[in-house]
Order: C-alpha cells, then sequence, then structure tokens
C-alpha cells in the first residue's frame, strides 16, 4: 500500500514464512520516520535480512501491511552478500546499476563518477572488479547503491570488509546523507558505530521485535545510577558509594566509574574537592548498546 501523502515507513503485523512452515518475520509492527537513521539489530538468524528485503520490495509478505512510501528508483541497497560482475570494470558497474534506477542516458556517467569521488575510488576506475581488493569492492558495492542519489538507503552490514580508515569515510557518508535529508535503515554488529549514528534502534530475536526504541531513551532507560568521574589527585573519601572501576589515564589523573545515586554523588564531588582532588570531569556512564544488546537477547532466550 502506497500512501503518497506520508513519507514514514510502517510495518503492522507484517509475517513472512518460508517453505511453507518455516516463520521468519511473526507480526512485525514499527514505523520509521522520514529522514531517521535506523538501526536494525539482532543475532544470526533473527530476520534481519528477510525484513530489509521487504523494504527493498525483493520480497512481498504473507500477511500484514507495509506502508513504503518510496519508489524503487528512490531506494538504494547494499546486501550483505556481494553482487557484482567481476568481469565489469569498476565505472561500467556503476554506470549499470545508474541505468537500472532509470537515471538518463546522457548523465549516468555523471552520476558515476560522483560516486567514485565520494567512496574515493578514482584510482581503480578502469580495473576489473576481480581485481580488487575485498575492501574497495565493498566501496564499490556501496556506490552502487548511492549511485543514482537516493532518497531511502538500506545498508545490510556495510562495514564489512572496511579498515579504519574506510569505516571512517563510510560513516561521514552517512552523515551526509542524513544532512541531505535521507532515510537510512542500517543492519550491523558493529555496536560502536551504531550506538553513535543511529536516532533509533529494532533489535529482532527469532523473527520478533524485543525492542523498539529511540537511542536517547534506550540509553535513558539503561542508567543504573552509574557516573564516570576524572580527578586530579589521589586522596579518595570514605563514602556511601561503590567504586566499579579506577585506573589512572596517561596524564597521570584517576579515572573513576563510581555507583550512588544523585545526593551521594554531590556530597562526593564536595568530598573529593575538600581533600585537595580536582575535579576535572563528570558524567553519567550508561551502558553501552552491546551491553544492552546481550541483556535483551539472553532475557529473550
Amino acid at each position: 500500500m502506497l500512501n503518497p501523502k506520508n513519507t514514514s515507513i510502517r510495518f503492522t503485523n507484517v509475517s513472512k514464512t518460508f517453505d511453507g512452515n518455516k516463520s521468519v518475520l511473526n507480526k512485525i509492527s514499527f514505523e520509521i520516520q522520514a529522514g531517521q537513521i535506523v538501526g536494525l539489530l539482532g543475532p544470526n538468524g533473527a530476520g534481519k535480512t528477510t525484513l530489509l528485503r521487504l523494504l527493498a520490495n525483493i520480497q512481498e509478505a504473507d500477511n500484514g501491511e507495509i506502508i513504503q512510501p518510496f519508489k524503487s528508483t528512490e531506494i538504494g541497497y547494499l546486501p550483505e552478500e556481494r553482487g557484482l560482475y567481476k568481469k565489469m570494470t569498476v565505472c561500467e558497474q556503476l554506470v549499470f546499476f545508474a541505468s537500472l534506477k532509470e537515471i538518463p542516458k546522457n548523465q549516468v556517467k555523471t552520476f558515476a563518477n560522483k560516486a567514485l569521488q565520494k567512496l574515493e575510488l578514482e584510482d581503480v576506475t578502469n580495473k576489473p572488479i576481480e581485481q580488487l581488493s575485498k575492501g574497495n569492492q565493498q566501496k564499490v558495492q556501496l556506490a552502487c547503491a548511492i549511485v543514482h542519489e537516493p532518497k531511502f538507503l538500506i545498508l545490510d552490514e556495510p562495514f564489512s570488509g572496511f579498515d579504519p580508515i574506510n569505516a571512517a569515510l563510510l560513516l561521514n557518508l552517512i552523515k551526509e546523507k542524513h544532512q541531505e535529508g535521507c532515510t537510512l535503515l542500517i543492519s550491523s554488529h558493529r555496536m560502536e558505530q551504531m550506538e553513535n549514528i543511529c536516532e533509533k534502534i529494532i533489535l529482532l530475536n527469532k523473527g520478533k521485535i524485543i525492542l523498539n526504541e529511540t537511542t536517547q531513551n534506550l540509553f535513558s532507560q539503561n542508567f543504573n545510577n552509574q557516573y564516570f568521574i576524572t580527578i586530579k589527585g589521589s586522596k579518595i573519601p570514605t563514602l556511601n558509594y561503590k567504586i566499579i572501576n579506577s585506573k589512572v589515564n596517561i596524564l597521570k589523573n584517576l579515572e573513576l566509574i563510581i555507583e550512588c545515586n544523585k545526593e551521594e554523588l554531590s556530597i562526593l564531588i564536595s568530598a573529593l574537592q575538600n581533600k585537595g582532588n580536582e575535579v576535572l570531569s563528570l558524567q553519567a556512564h550508561y551502558k553501552s548498546l552491546n551491553e544492552i544488546f546481550i541483556g535483551k537477547i539472553k532475557n529473550n532466550e
């Protein structure tokens, strides 16, 4: 069902089975607002790739309703498995994919060159895919996904095969697309990247959604009265708090992760200063996305 006045994506009680009885998605419901960066997480076999293929119009749901306001030519899809033609050159590959998205013939090379520049592939433009490194093949696959400048970009394990430099290049590309108003859905096991870029997290397990929350609310809900304090000094008062971790950093300052309530924290800060310590920084210490992920999956077993 397509509602052109609504730019959000909605799944309502969507189910998908294979081979007649193998349930992959079971009554999935969620919404993605236009322009959001959403992270799709889950263990292997949770149903993530099937969900992405439904959104990319590659597969159809068995039951439920999908409101998908984007045309196929407005969608960019990076699959986890590479779908490149090994004998083609990089430029030929991009021109071919641009033509599939109905880019006019007199503009396909312009679009292709723009994608090559964004992914820093100018040096391998005329090389066959089969001669490229794993990392460069992944960059070409990504270039094919963005060559037509999509309004909705679906990325399945986009960091696969990337070294830290190319991972940073991808993060910058994601942020750029976000600033342009592109809607992004990203599935990845790289929790540290997902934690930093996603505005919303959807967690799948065994074909069902077990978490659907904005990143801000998710971390707020998983705050356990822990604080990260950096001090210049070493005289620690004995008060009503629990030290979770303690170490001296490279600048010889003491870093503490402590657990206490707000009232106890205020007393501790005053006591630290009264003993001649300088409090350099203080911030709430939240559970990482990786810790939240593991906890939610274990509780759902």
